[in-house]
């Protein structure tokens, strides 16, 4: 965020990563991306490259927007208002952000609509959890009684009551099926609201103070599915007594059930984040120039997640239960009375957590000439940092937690850099065009209190054998400091958790030691880049660039599936433990390094400007190609290559990602087109291909008031915008995401679909 890090959001720990929506978007200026690893500049994480989100400064004026826009199902409002002003000695400026956006679920969407995805050449994965339920017989093999040879059977839709068998008579041999994702959100609702303000001030020609201030808060509720009863064979969690006075089969069954009297479970979570700073720069020796500044960014996330914990005991008491008025009835399509309604909630209570990530931070630099060189001067950078992390969560009644559970951890870095421009050969001809070779060397050394130092180098060169043509090039170290949740996390034992036992292929009952692992290394990685830029004369603003990239990455920090370490048992000496018999009692998994990846690619850039009678265009033409990703992440196992071939793990990408985009402009009239491709893939643990489709979105914006009032200050700057997202409504494809559980692939696909909106603003 302006050059500097951001912290691990609290509630992301486990992720480790920075939640963007903590961002007021109205106070975005421009996003920069670094395509190459650069730890050497920015630290730990900065394997692969940086994401610099650049705010808004140093303007003068009211600027003011709303917006709304929907897609079917869903809809969106967003307001921004932003005042700056400016004078000879500094400037100040407040901008000011809200959004409220409803919820889509995936009832709300064809392809999720139902799991039965045999209309798409998919399984049939719809649940018997649904209200109304199913009722079976305990072993799954003896038929119920009077229902002939049948073992199961549907409760009757739309029935209320005590039922009689004849009732359950024409439901024999049948099942109620359903969509158990059908109430769960696939964009969740949200509120959220930011403030950015933002002032410097010169109290010398040569020193000036400046600060910062950013708070955000985000309201989002992630809706999950209602709670229900696992009763069918083989997953028998409940069963009903042949006492229970609502049982009319004189003998003890199994049932399942949803509970859609109740709210849905999920996530409601209220986050704030806060990040102040203040620093001073200025300059000395007429070419030098300095900068300190310290911030802290934190996020506070206090989350609830409606109805976790279940009381089991109570819910098998009540079905156990001959006293109608204490015994659960779930043999009806929802609770016939409000003493129903009463028992069932009694079972339920919510969880509550609050979790902290919090980053401390003091930096700075001086930068200037070193010496010269006949080619021209040697510049520097010479800087420090020192950073104080914190992760805290604080757990509240979760049910597969520790009562009132709390931990916090810590981390002191600190780290020393430098970096330097050398000219080699000077552009006598045209200075302005740049010099001809010119190589850019930089290294970083990081201290850790608590895993260790990582160094890492960073060198380019540049060279211009024509003022047209600039070949360019790089190559970088890179490291992944193991995070605070990785090496730190409490180890606990769970209970009861399955695995295969390969040796014998029986399933058993388990305890599974999970936690952090403080013998964890970092992540390191390599990188370079070579390619070219080419900005032709003879047809101007003409551009045209490529650029090979490539990025290993070793050691990666995973954490596997108690199963697969179990399938693997001769990697992970110790941490399969088993009883004198031999059978399997204990399993070790906590977070361990293993892994490489190695991925290459080529990067095209193609950009023109043309002016004519009927208004300036600027097509574009932006694709990735990545030919090379392979992958070994399991142990002892040969490279996978994942170009174009999807992978549950996450490790892979289309062969071709890219955009195509065309500009226009005249007078008050403004437009853009833009078409984002997605190339074909091998669809995940399948042969089928996807991909290969278009999203095409759109905008015309018209300065209505340059038109209406050209000459008045105060209306001239009034405009109003309509635009599209995916305008041509391209829906999901089916795919095997997550074993086909979900039905479509987010990870590529756009579930929205058609979202249109309409803007009106100023900027006076």
């Amino acid at each position: 965020l302006n050059g500097r890090r951001v912290e691990t959001s609290g509630a992301q720990g486990f992720s480790d990563f920075f939640d963007l929506n903590n961002i007021p978007l109205a106070a975005v200026d421009r996003i920069e991306v670094l395509a190459n690893g650069s730890s050497a500049i920015y630290g730990s994480d900065a394997i692969a490259g940086v994401v610099n989100v650049i705010l808004r400064k140093d303007f003068d004026g009211v600027q003011a927007s709303v917006t709304y826009g929907g897609a079917s199902g869903i809809d969106e409002a967003d307001a921004n208002l932003a005042w700056g002003k400016e004078w000879d000695k500094g400037s100040v400026s407040i901008i000011g952000s809200y959004q409220t956006r409803g919820e889509l679920t995936a009832s709300e969407r064809s392809i999720t609509s139902s799991l039965d995805f045999t209309r798409f050449g998919g399984p049939n994965n719809n649940f018997p959890e649904c209200s109304p339920g199913n009722v079976y017989s305990i072993d799954g093999i003896t038929p119920l009684p009077g229902l002939g040879i049948a073992t199961f059977a549907a409760v009757p839709a739309g029935f209320h009551g005590t039922p009689s068998i004849q009732e359950f008579s024409a439901t024999a041999g049948i099942q109620n099926e359903c969509n158990l994702l059908a109430s769960e959100s696939l964009i969740p609702a949200t509120r959220r609201f930011g403030v950015f303000a933002q002032a410097n001030y010169e109290i010398t020609p040569s020193i000036e103070l400046f600060a910062e201030l950013m708070y955000s808060h985000v309201q989002q509720y992630n809706e999950a599915n209602y709670q229900g009863l696992f009763g069918e064979p083989f997953f028998q969690f409940f069963t009903v007594s042949a006492s229970n006075p609502y049982n009319p089969f004189g003998t003890a069954v199994g049932v399942s059930d949803l509970f859609t009297s109740l709210p849905r479970e999920g996530t409601i979570s209220g986050t704030n984040f806060v990040r102040p700073l203040v620093g001073a720069r200025g300059s000395f020796l007429d070419s030098w120039h300095w900068e300190l500044s310290a911030w802290e960014s934190a996020d506070f996330d206090k989350q609830t997640n409606p109805l976790l914990n279940a009381d089991n005991a109570a819910i098998q008491n009540a079905l156990n239960s001959s006293n109608p008025a204490t015994a659960l009835n779930p043999f009806v399509a929802g609770p016939s009375d409000a003493q129903q309604q009463q028992l069932i909630s009694s079972f339920f209570t919510d969880g509550h957590s609050t979790y902290l990530g919090r980053e401390q931070s003091i930096n700075g630099f001086v930068r200037g000439p070193l010496f010269s060189l006949p080619s021209g001067p040697v510049e520097v950078v010479l800087g420090g940092e020192y950073d104080r992390g914190t992760l805290m969560q604080d757990n509240i009644d979760l049910y597969y937690l520790p009562p009132n559970s709390r931990a916090t951890y810590h981390r002191d870095s600190y780290a020393l850099f430098g970096e330097a421009r050398i000219p080699l050969i000077a552009n006598h001809s045209d200075p302005d065009a740049g010099d001809v070779l010119a190589v850019t060397i930089a290294g970083r050394h990081d201290h850790f209190d608590d895993f260790g130092s990582a160094d890492t180098p960073q060198v380019g060169a540049e060279w211009r054998p024509w003022d047209e043509l600039l070949v360019r090039a790089t190559y970088s170290d890179a490291f992944k400091a193991p995070t605070l949740f990785q090496l730190h996390t409490p180890q606990s034992a769970s209970t009861g958790i399955g695995v295969v036992d390969p040796t014998t292929g029986q399933s058993v009952s388990v305890t599974v030691i999970g936690g952090g692992n403080p013998n964890l290394r970092a992540e390191t990685g390599r990188s370079y880049t070579y390619g070219f830029v080419y900005s032709s004369k003879l047809i101007p603003n003409l551009r045209l660039s490529i650029t090979h990239w490539n990025v290993d990455e070793n050691d990666s920090i995973q954490n596997l599936s108690p199963q697969f370490i179990v399938n693997n048992e001769s990697l992970f000496r110790g941490d399969v433990i088993r009883n004198s018999a031999g059978m399997i009692t204990q399993v070790n998994d906590t977070f361990v390094n293993f892994g490489q990846i190695d991925v290459a690619g080529l990067d095209y850039e193609l950009s023109y400007l043309y002016q004519s009678e009927v208004g300036d265009w600027s097509p574009s033409v932006d694709f990735t190609q990545t030919y090379q990703y392979s992958a070994a992440l399991v142990p002892g196992s040969a490279p996978t290559q994942r170009a174009g071939k999807a992978s549950d793990d996450g490790a892979w990408a289309p062969r071709w990602k890219g955009t195509v985009g065309l500009g226009w402009k005249l007078g008050p009239f403004s437009a853009n087109l833009d078409g984002r491709y997605v190339g074909s893939y091998q669809d995940y643990d399948s042969t089928r291909i996807i991909g290969n489709f278009w999203f095409f979105d759109g905008s015309l914006r018209y300065a209505i008031g340059k038109v209406l009032s050209p000459d008045n200050q105060n209306t001239s700057g009034v405009y109003v915008q309509i635009g599209g997202v995916n305008l041509f409504n391209e829906l999901p494809q089916f795919s095997n995401y997550q074993s086909d559980f979900v039905g479509y692939d987010p990870t590529q696909a756009d579930i929205r679909g058609r979202f249109l909106y309409v803007q009106i603003g100023t900027n006076l």
